[in-house]
C-alpha cells in the first residue's frame, strides 16, 4: 500500500540495474512499476512502462517475461482503452506460456478483466475462475486474493450471480485480513 516508496525503490533499482548491465533485473523492474504507476493513477506512464518492457521482453526472447509485459499493459490499458487491453490480453494468451511465479494468474486475469469491461461477463467469470485455481483462489498468491477476487466479483455481479460474488467477497475478505494490510483490505 505504499506505492510512492515502493515506484521510488524499483526507479532506484532499475538505475543500478542499467549501470551495472543486468538487462534481466532491468526488465523485471520495469514490469513490475507498471501496476504500482496503475495504482498511483499513472496510466500513460504505466502504459510506457509495459511498452518498454515488451520490447525488453521480446530482445531477450524469454517467453515469460512477454507474457507478463503483455498482460501489464493488458492492464494498464484497460482504464482508458478496452479494445487495446483485449488486444494484449489476447496477444499473452497466444504466446502460450504458462507463467512463471512474476506473473501468476496471467493471461487469464487480465483477459478477464478486459471481457468484463468489454460487456462479456459470461465470458469473464470462467477465464478469471480457470487463471485464479477455482471459487478459492488457490493458485494465486495471497497477496493478491483480494485484487483478485475484487476482477471475479464484478464480473459476477455483471452475471447477476450474486451468490458466488458474496462467496468471492468472503474469500476476498479472509485473505485481507490475513494479510495484514490496509491496501487489501480496502480492495
Amino acid at each position: 500500500g505504499h506505492f510512492q516508496a515502493a515506484l521510488a525503490d524499483l526507479q532506484r533499482g532499475a538505475a543500478i540495474a542499467q549501470q551495472t548491465g543486468r538487462e534481466r533485473v532491468l526488465l523485471m523492474l520495469v514490469i513490475e512499476s507498471v501496476p504500482t504507476l496503475i495504482e498511483l493513477g499513472r496510466l500513460s506512464e504505466a502504459t510506457a512502462a509495459a511498452v518498454e518492457g515488451i520490447e525488453r521482453a521480446r530482445l531477450s526472447g524469454n517467453a515469460h517475461m512477454l507474457l507478463w509485459a503483455h498482460s501489464a499493459l493488458a492492464c494498464a490499458r484497460l482504464a482508458g482503452d478496452v479494445a487495446a487491453a483485449l488486444e494484449h490480453a489476447g496477444e499473452a494468451v497466444a504466446l502460450d506460456t504458462k507463467p512463471d511465479f512474476h506473473a501468476t494468474g496471467q493471461p487469464g486475469w487480465c483477459l478477464g478483466a478486459a471481457l468484463t469491461a468489454a460487456g462479456n461477463p459470461d465470458r469473464a467469470v470462467p477465464t478469471l475462475l480457470d487463471a485464479f485455481g477455482g471459487p478459492q483462489l488457490a493458485g494465486m498468491a495471497p497477496v493478491d486474493r483480494p485484487a483478485a477476487a475484487a476482477d471475479l466479483i464484478e464480473a459476477q455481479l455483471a452475471c447477476n450471480d450474486v451468490r458466488a460474488a458474496e462467496d468471492a467477497l468472503a474469500c476476498a475478505e479472509s485473505a485481507a485480513a490475513r494479510s495484514g494490510s490496509a491496501w487489501a483490505a480496502a480492495i
